[in-house]
Formats: structure tokens, sequence, C-alpha cells
């Protein structure tokens, strides 16, 4: 893992441990063909792309209970405990990834079907990391435009 991986990696298990109680396993599961929601965080600043979170759709809901502390939760308050892991990881990391002495500003979590083409041209670099949990894999991915960095 380079550099820029491990801090993704890094502060992404640090949050989910510390906000939904997700504790990482060692072994990998297989990446099976299963349903996922994602989630991207605009940001803008020093510089600019987009942070996502793909999660599988049966973490979900235990994602939802540990933040909330309840039962029974419906899906529009699970794609909200979604959103805000991905708001809480990407608001820390930027200024880890980027410089702590830059300003940025983050646009609301949004749910997404796929990654949206603003930030797939020859400016903008990819960082991703698997975060295999026992409520499954984890794909966290980093969108930046590496002519600002």
């Amino acid at each position: 893992m380079d550099k820029l991986e491990q801090v993704l990696f890094d502060f992404s298990v640090k949050t989910f441990e510390e906000l939904a109680f997700f504790m990482p396993v060692p072994d990998e599961p297989e990446d099976a063909d299963v349903s996922t929601k994602m989630t991207l965080v605009r940001f803008s600043g020093f510089t600019d792309g987009g942070f996502y979170i793909k999660l599988p759709d049966s973490a979900l809901p235990v994602l939802a209970q540990n933040i909330l502390a309840e039962d029974d939760i419906p899906i529009e308050q699970q794609l909200d405990a979604l959103k805000e892991v991905a708001n809480v990881i990407c608001g820390n990391i930027l200024p880890q990834l980027a410089g702590k002495d830059k300003q940025y500003r983050l646009s609301a979590p949004e749910i997404v079907d796929d990654f949206i083409s603003d930030y797939s041209g020859s400016e903008y670099e990819r960082v991703k990391v698997k975060i295999p949990f026992d409520e499954g894999l984890v794909n966290v991915y980093w969108h930046y435009n590496k002519n600002s960095i």
C-alpha cells in the first residue's frame, strides 16, 4: 500500500470502528457480485474531487443500528447513516491527504448509483482501498485533481 492508500485505509477504519462499531477482519471476502449502496461527498477548495464509500446492502441496517442504537430503522435513515460516515471520513481525511493548511468546502453527501464522470478525466487521480469487515467488503475511493497536489 502506498502512503495515500495507507492514510485513506487508516482513517476509514478508525471512523468505521469509532462511529459504527465495524471491526476489520484479516481475510478479505470474495468480491462477490453483491448489491451495494454508494455515497458521494464532493469537495472543492485547494483541490476538488469526490469521496465515495461503497457498502453492501446487507451491511446498511447494521451500520444504522450501531450508529443510532435503535432497531427497525427505515431505509432513509439507514442511507443517512452511510452519508454521515462518508462526511466524517472526508472531512477528516482531506487535511491529512492534501495538507492541514489547505481550505476545503464539502457538499452534502448524496447517494449515487455509480461514479460520476466529473472526476474521471486525465487530471484526476483515484485512490482506492478495500476494507474487509464481518458485515462485508467496504470500498472507499478518493478522486482528486492531481494538478492541485
